[in-house]
This record gives structure tokens, C-alpha cells and sequence, in this order.
């Protein structure tokens, strides 16, 4: 028997949206860039969907070694 994956959906930021690459690369704690990111509080405690339910609004897109963020009612910002 032959497996298939038919797709795949990242979450590069825990809660956020996800996105559905057509590939994607696997390094040594799996998939690349998946949940390698989370919201935070000033007090750095984590931000959920649970809590805040528009995080499942928040769009990021991976270029090379920048993450891109963007929310429906705000600008886009950058991480490295």
C-alpha cells in the first residue's frame, strides 16, 4: 500500500489562520515554521482563539526568513 498526503495546512502562529502549501519542507522539529510562533500578552502569557476569536482573522505568509502578519482592520508588520 502506497500513501498519499492529498494536503497540508501550517500554522506558522499558534491560533492564527492557517495556509495550505502546494510543498513544504520538514527540518528536525517538523514542519517548517509550523506553530513556531505564538501571540502574547504584555505579562507574556499566550493568546488564543478562546479568548480572542478574531485571531483566527490574522493572515502570515512565510518569504524566505520573514514572517509577514496581517489583520483585517490593521496595517501589516514584520518579524526576523
Amino acid at each position: 500500500m502506497t500513501l498519499h498526503l492529498a494536503s497540508i495546512v501550517l500554522y506558522p502562529i499558534k491560533s492564527a489562520a492557517g495556509i495550505a502549501p502546494a510543498t513544504w519542507e520538514v527540518d528536525h522539529f517538523g514542519l517548517r515554521h509550523d506553530r513556531r510562533w505564538m501571540v502574547v500578552d504584555p505579562h507574556r502569557n499566550l493568546v488564543t482563539q478562546r479568548t480572542h476569536p478574531r485571531l483566527a482573522q490574522v493572515r502570515a505568509t512565510l518569504q524566505q526568513s520573514t514572517l509577514r502578519v496581517e489583520a483585517p482592520a490593521g496595517s501589516p508588520s514584520r518579524s526576523r
